[in-house]
């Protein structure tokens, strides 16, 4: 499993700090393809090319685009993705439970709920003396 993300070079550490699973050592994303290193940015094909030759690299047989799936909030990136050959989930109001649904039609099952670490959620000293 893998990141494709157009986060520029500002947001990406903010992000990355806020939810500790997107870091490349969490073990959960086997690759990062991100705009502001790769100079590619969606929905352009050749960003799906790059991720799909991180996603074989990483995979322990040879893959095909249509075994990849890609889901983001962005219907044009999702076409695109569809057009470079990966099945594709436009993500929308349904949320997480609408991805899975989308993703359980497909026949990909997602691993139980402990199967992921728990989130580190960083303690932010209280503005106020004295307070945790």
């Amino acid at each position: 499993m893998g990141i494709i993300s157009n986060m520029n070079p500002v947001q990406w550490p903010h992000i990355r700090e806020t939810f500790p699973t997107l870091h490349e050592d969490s073990g959960v994303f086997a690759f990062h393809v991100l705009s502001c290193r790769d100079k590619l940015v969606k929905p352009d094909l050749r960003i799906y090319a790059l991720a799909f030759g991180k996603a074989c690299a990483q995979s322990e047989g040879a893959l095909l685009p249509g075994e990849c799936v890609f889901i983001d909030d962005r219907e044009e990136n999702v076409k695109a993705a569809e057009e470079f050959g990966m099945r594709a989930i436009l993500a929308d109001e349904s949320g997480p439970w609408g991805i899975a649904r989308n993703l359980a039609d497909l026949g990909v099952l997602l691993p139980p709920a402990d199967y992921y670490p728990p989130p580190v959620v960083p303690r932010v000293p209280s503005p106020i003396r004295g307070m945790a």
